[in-house]
């Protein structure tokens, strides 16, 4: 019999456990303190204490219940996830998981309104502007398909469109006769599409898919692109309402396809709108529509986009690189960033470059397995002989001592018989 070693009960040496005898020689503790199949015999004798760094120490993730507690109160009175990661030092992943669905994103705007951090700062503007800059001229983001086909039914109407100097010298656009439209006209943080002046409406263009034309998408299953550019669009809606002016959704499919909706939401929309007395500029200050000012909408535009023209990068000559094999020490050139990791000319020497022994060659590996024992070998050029087997594998040299064990021995007792 056996004892425990931690209830000090005696249990036997086999024992009939599902059926099936067992045998508990090899056991420390009894099956009632470590049942069978548990393997937590590592764990039985720690502390508490013991366990819980253990778990700490294993899962970096692991946070204690009083952690737990402190990050939700920190986070309740308003701190960000930065914040707390200052004081508590947890991953920025695991304070998401914890304060999943406690502060919706209205709660958190508002705290971010009253912590003064949704303010625009002039690095930020800086970015939007040379952001803005790069689409203009790549053509991905302003003038674009539908923009264009927009453009032609205002031309059907009778109705003109005026650029920026900008947009106009960028991509070589001419305003028309009379024109009342602006494009890319600039409200405080908003850049609406076509700006009617006279009739103080916006035309917005929205994609089919981008915005979730409601005809072709159920609005419960979006995307998260589609879902933040549908609450963009909602607050759009709300900032314009209640400086009364009327925004007019045109979709990409009507533009297209049904060119007569357009033209017909366009008259409606101009009957329904009474000519405006006031308006707010980009400023928050009030001016009057009818006396526009071209050169400030330009200035506008340009201030808002085109800050400060990028500077070019200058590209550094190549550096020329010693290859670091012992074996080829081949000249290399290579770019000046990577001057202090590539040391090697080719994948070959990087290979031959990392190994710590000089192999022998094809011919000198031969001569030395038909002569001595491959331990004997390993001696000679300090490795193991399983690294002589992998020599000999690559060198794709098949001989017998590779698969038998005792070779050497055997060959000894055959020409010890032979000399008797």
């Amino acid at each position: 019999m056996k004892t425990c070693l931690i209830c000090g009960k005696s249990f036997p040496f086999k024992m009939m456990i599902d059926g099936k005898i067992r045998h508990l020689g090899g056991r420390k503790f009894c099956i009632e303190c470590s049942p069978f199949g548990k393997h937590n015999t590592k764990s039985l004798n720690l502390t508490e204490k013991e366990k819980m760094d253990r778990r700490v120490r294993w899962n970096r993730h692991y946070v204690s219940d009083e952690v737990k507690a402190e990050i939700l109160n920190l986070y309740k009175d308003g701190l960000s996830y930065n914040d707390i990661q200052k004081k508590i030092k947890v991953s920025y992943q695991t304070i998401a998981n914890m304060v999943k669905g406690i502060r919706t994103l209205k709660d958190a705007a508002i705290l971010a309104r009253a912590n003064g951090k949704c303010k625009l700062s002039e690095a930020g503007r800086l970015k939007l502007s040379e952001n803005g800059k790069r689409a203009v001229k790549s053509g991905n983001k302003v003038w674009t398909k539908p923009e264009r086909e927009f453009k032609k039914i205002l031309s059907e109407e009778r109705i003109g469109v005026k650029f920026p100097e900008i947009i106009k010298e960028t991509l070589g656009l001419v305003d028309d006769d009379h024109a009342t439209v602006f494009f890319q006209y600039p409200f405080q943080r908003y850049l609406c599409d076509f700006y009617d002046a006279e009739f103080n409406v916006i035309y917005q263009i929205n994609g089919d898919f981008w915005h979730a034309n409601p005809l072709l998408y159920n609005h419960d299953h979006l995307t998260k692109i589609q879902q933040n550019n549908i609450r963009h669009d909602k607050n759009r809606k709300v900032f314009f309402d209640k400086r009364g002016i009327k925004i007019l959704d045109i979709w990409e499919s009507e533009i297209y396809w049904n060119k007569d909706l357009v033209k017909n939401k366009i008259r409606e929309v101009r009957k329904q709108v009474n000519p405006p007395v006031l308006h707010t500029g980009i400023d928050g200050s009030v001016t009057h529509t009818s006396h526009h000012n071209d050169l400030e909408w330009n200035d506008m535009v340009r201030r808002l986009w085109f800050k400060t023209d990028r500077p070019k990068r200058i590209k550094r000559p190549p550096v020329k690189v010693v290859c670091s094999n012992y074996l080829c020490r081949k000249e290399f050139e290579t770019p000046n960033k990577d001057k202090k990791t590539r040391k090697y000319c080719c994948d070959e020497c990087r290979t031959l470059g990392v190994r710590k022994v000089i192999r022998p060659s094809l011919q000198e590996l031969k001569e030395l397995m038909f002569t001595m024992p491959m331990i004997k070998i390993a001696k000679k050029y300090g490795v193991c002989d399983r690294a002589v087997a992998k020599w000999a594998r690559a060198y794709k040299i098949d001989m017998p001592q590779l698969n038998m064990r005792g070779y050497w021995q055997k060959q000894q007792a055959k020409n010890n018989a032979s000399a008797e």
